[in-house]
Formats: structure tokens, sequence, C-alpha cells
């Protein structure tokens, strides 16, 4: 039988764009996953070849001249784009509105970082942050002539081809990146891999979607999208100050080559959270958003995709608590050893953000975008007060500490509200997550006994046998307590197939 005939005839649901709407986010829940979890893999290549060619100061500099971008990014933000896809109903005046603008920004970005960029390298003592700064603002032109059509397929619950365009764009960066760190073997390999990525992405996104803005702007449209972006944009400066305050103290207080463990650290502990928690924002707020004046189809979707989402952020965030010794040592290396203490802290971070991560969807596609910003409020005066005499104390483990408990807060803030909208959904929510939780601590037990016992030596095949058991013991477990999860995949299949 033909290869082709025979894939074609067994996952065409895949191809297709028509369907009911939980067909639909079944169906992009897959092609989301499967892209990101690629690009993941690939992304996770990439850092190994660069960190057996890099040194943690390279890093460390690339990770300080990203705060100055996200610096720049949050305070310009419109929040058009979640605005678009909340947003009923749409036409070509509200995306050429918010192209229009999106260019302006991408100037105005550019402009900023390169006439700071002086005063930045200033303050943090190093003369390479300069032209850094001034070649990666450049990226910024770039990234403003994004096609602002793609937002469509968000909206649509149709991702087939905006993916496959992002992962040849993935690749191809990739490449480029990882052949200039062979050739330069510094700094500068990442910041001109930026910049190819800028250029390829932009490329492609009007190879992905035939929407052609024009440089058309309506005032009145502008105003509307920007009474609902407006908390977007609040959020993303609390977020900067969240996510990107820690990196900016730490560059500062503990210096490039500290930092650049710390970028790491926080990097792997985050790379499966953050992998699951877009597939998440991707599928769920415009699914969402769809039902948002049905509160029974809404609750019954959100605890579907907890179930889900806690299920491997839980998974990956155990694994990663009880083996981060063995990994960073036969994956990056002795020299990364140091970061292994600021892993472990931020494996509760993971596991916090992944699940708040769950809720977060819920209150923007409702139209309620201001209860993350109180929630954000709150995180963002947390961190404040604890990240700067946590880590004078106690260097790159207390920044991480810091990050943790005010991702602690942000969970309890989430859980709380989430209650407050759906009434009575509190304790099916931490029944799921107490149970797989309780799972992983006494699957990570076990682990832990047995490569204390029995697989002592720190070995490539050793970590993988460590990771399949733990896998398993994890897995099983579940199925045992819960056997709506084989159920759930199955269904999964068939409402694919079905299409």
């Amino acid at each position: 039988m033909n290869i082709k005939k025979f894939l074609q005839s067994k996952f065409k649901g895949l191809f297709s764009i028509e369907g009911t709407l939980s067909q639909k986010a079944a169906r992009s829940g897959v092609w989301v996953f499967g892209s990101f979890g690629f690009s993941k893999v690939l992304f996770f290549v990439q850092t190994i070849i660069l960190v057996r060619l890099l040194t943690p100061e390279d890093f460390g500099l690339m990770g300080l001249c990203y705060v100055a971008i996200g610096a720049m990014a949050v305070f310009t933000e419109t929040g058009f784009g979640h605005a678009l896809i909340q947003r009923k109903k749409y036409d070509d005046d509200a995306l050429n509105t918010a192209w229009v603008i999106g260019i302006i920004r991408g100037v105005v970005l550019f402009l900023l970082l390169f006439i700071f960029a002086p005063s930045i390298a200033k303050f943090y003592d190093s003369l390479l942050i300069e032209p850094i700064l001034r070649i990666i603002a450049i990226s910024f032109l770039f990234y403003g002539f994004g096609n602002v059509g793609l937002i469509l397929y968000s909206k649509e619950l149709n991702f087939k081809k905006k993916i496959a365009y992002d992962q040849l764009g993935a690749i191809l960066s990739i490449i480029i990146t990882v052949a200039l760190a062979f050739w330069l073997r510094n700094v500068f390999a990442l910041v001109l891999g930026h910049i190819a990525g800028a250029i390829v992405g932009v490329s492609f996104s009007y190879r992905a979607h035939p929407f052609r803005p024009k440089f058309r702007f309506k005032v009145d449209i502008a105003k509307e999208l920007f009474r609902f972006g407006k908390h977007i944009f609040f959020m993303g400066i609390a977020m900067f100050v969240i996510t990107q305050g820690d990196d900016a103290l730490v560059g500062k207080l503990l210096g490039m080559s500290a930092l650049g463990f710390y970028l790491l650290a926080y990097k792997l502990s985050n790379l499966p959270v953050t992998s699951i928690t877009h597939v998440v924002s991707s599928i769920s707020f415009p699914a969402y958003s769809k039902v948002q004046d049905d509160v029974i189809r809404l609750e019954r979707g959100y605890l579907k995709i907890l179930k889900g989402t806690s299920f491997f952020v839980i998974l990956a965030a155990f694994l990663l608590l009880v083996l981060a010794p063995e990994f960073i040592q036969v994956v990056y290396g002795d020299k990364w050893l140091p970061m292994v203490p600021a892993v472990v802290v931020m494996c509760f971070l993971g596991y916090f953000r992944g699940i708040s991560a769950t809720m977060g969807p819920v209150f923007t596609a409702i139209g309620k975008p201001y209860i993350l910003s109180k929630i954000k409020l709150s995180e963002l005066i947390l961190m404040v007060c604890i990240i700067y005499p946590l880590t004078l104390k106690f260097g790159i483990v207390g920044a991480s500490i810091a990050g943790t408990l005010v991702y602690f807060l942000s969970f309890i803030l989430h859980y709380y509200y989430l209650t407050g909208v759906m009434k009575g959904i509190g304790y099916k929510v931490a029944k799921i997550i107490s149970l797989q939780t309780i799972v992983a601590i006494l699957a990570g037990t076990i682990i832990v006994v047995i490569k204390k016992y029995l697989l002592m030596d720190v070995s490539l095949v050793n970590l993988v046998l460590l990771l399949l058991i733990g896998s398993g013991l994890y897995i099983g477990v579940n199925l045992i307590a819960d056997k709506n999860i084989i159920k759930n995949c199955k269904e999964l299949y068939l409402s694919i197939k079905s299409v």
C-alpha cells in the first residue's frame, strides 16, 4: 500500500479546516503541541551544541541584551493581538490598523535601543554590550513588518500552514546560529543568529498567510483595540519585571558569568513548562473565547485542559528535580555544574507557573483581563520586595527562591479568582493537581533510592534508565488512579480522525 495514501487516510483530519469547535481545538492541539515539541527539541539540541562552544559569560551577555530588548518591548506593547482574537468579529480595517501600529512600534524600539545602548553598557561596565544591542536593534525593524494575518489562524484554530513555516524558519535560524558559533566562538554568533531568525520569520509570515496588509489606519478601531489591550500592556510590564528583572539584577550584582549560569538554569527548568503552556495558551484562549458565554462548556473544557497540562508539567518538574545533577553533568558538561542548586529550586517555579498558566486564558477569554492585571500587580510587588535581599545574600540560588515564591503567589491568586468566575470548580481543580503531585512524590522517592543504591555511576546510559523508570512509574500509577487519561487520548484521536 502507498505510504503517502495510508498516512493521508489515517490523519486526514489534521489537514482539514472544518469541523466542530471541539474538533478544531483537538486538531489544533495536535498541530501546536507537535510543532512546539519539535521546536523545543531543536532548541535543546542547539543549546547542547552552544554550551560546548561558548562560555557562561557569552550566555550572560546575550541574556542581558535580551533584558534590554524586553524592557523596550513591554513599554511599547499594544496588546492588539489578544484584542483581535477576543473580538467577536474582525475586518481588514482592524488588521491594517494593528499592522501599521506594529511598524511604528518596531521603528520606535529600534531607535530607543540604538540610542540607549551606550548608557546600558556603562551601567553594566561592559564595552561589548553597546555593539551587541545596536546590532540586535535592527531585528525590531523586521519584526514590525510581520504579517498580522497570522492572528486569524489563532482566532479560527487553524494552525497547519503557520506551523509548517514556523518550523522551517526555526530550523534555518538554528542552523545559522550553530554555524556562526563554530566559526566565531563568541557571543556575536548568538547576536547574528537572532537577526537571521527575525529576517526568516518575517519573510515566512507572508508565505504562511494570504492576507496582505495595507497602510491604512483608523483611529476609532485603534481606540477600541487599546481598551482591551491596555490590560495586556500592564501585564506585559509586570511580567517583564517578574521574569527578567531578576536577570538584570543578577547581571549587575553577580556579573556576566553568574548571569549565564542563572539564565541557563531558568531555561532548563522551564523548558518543558513553557513548551506546554505555549500550546495551552495558543489553543485554549481562542477556544474559550468562542464559548465565553456558556459557563458549563467553559468549565468542562478547562478541566480537560488542566488534567492534561498538569500531567506533563508535574512529570517534567519531578524528573528534573531528582535528576538535575546527573542531567547537567552528562548533557551540558562539568563547567555548568554550578547551576545545579538553582535548577533544583526552579523546578518548583516551573510547577507553579505551569499550572497557573492554564487559568490565565480563562480570564482573558471571558473579557476580564483586569483579573490578570491584579494578579501581576501582586506578583510585581512581591518580586520588588524580595529579589534584591535574596540575591545579595544567596546569589543565583536566592534569585531562584525569589522567583519561585512569586509564582507560588501567582498560583494561589489564579486559583482564588478562578473559583470566583466558575463556582464549584475549586474542589475539582485541587483534586486533579493533588493526585498527580502525590504520584510524582512517590515516583521521585523511588528514583532517589535507585540512583543511590543501584545506578550510582553518572553516565548517559544510567541517566536514560532513570528517566525511563521515573516516567514509567509516574504514568503507570496515574493510569491506575485515573483511567480517564486513556479515554481522553482515545477521544482526541477519534475527534481528529472523524473530521
